[in-house]
């Protein structure tokens, strides 16, 4: 039996790299605020002002279109959504990757494999 394809399928590929995206740009944020402890923003063009308020504002951008992109994507098996984890107890199938947690994993899942698996009900979807 084949996998089959997510009927919301190019909104899950959105919000996951969406998030890839914020995980970036998250990194260049704490780089930058690293950097500032050492030098001044005449000494490093990268600690500019400006700089820092557009990758903030652009960080804003990318959450809020991560969350338009995963609040309507939901299993079409149990219903549940795919992104947003909640503290209840997961699927013994569901996949973690680098000891992330569940919805980290189906982001990464989704990545590297265009496919991903619901952590509530294990069910397994193919997202080309």
């Amino acid at each position: 039996m084949s996998t089959p394809l997510h009927p919301q399928a190019p909104r899950l590929l959105l919000a996951a790299r969406l998030v890839f995206v914020a995980w970036v740009s998250l990194a260049l944020l704490a780089i930058q605020i690293g950097l500032s402890l050492f030098f001044t923003p005449d000494k490093l063009w990268l600690l500019h002002p400006d700089i820092f308020a557009i990758l903030l504002i652009f960080q804003l951008t990318v959450a809020i279109g991560y969350i338009w992109a995963a609040v309507g994507v939901k299993c079409s098996a149990c219903g549940r959504h795919m992104f947003f984890e909640d503290l209840g107890p997961k699927h013994a199938s569901a996949p973690r990757v680098w000891s992330m947690d569940h919805w980290a994993s189906t982001v990464m899942e989704i990545l590297r494999f265009r496919r991903c698996s619901c952590m509530y009900c294990g069910s397994r979807f193919m997202v080309r």
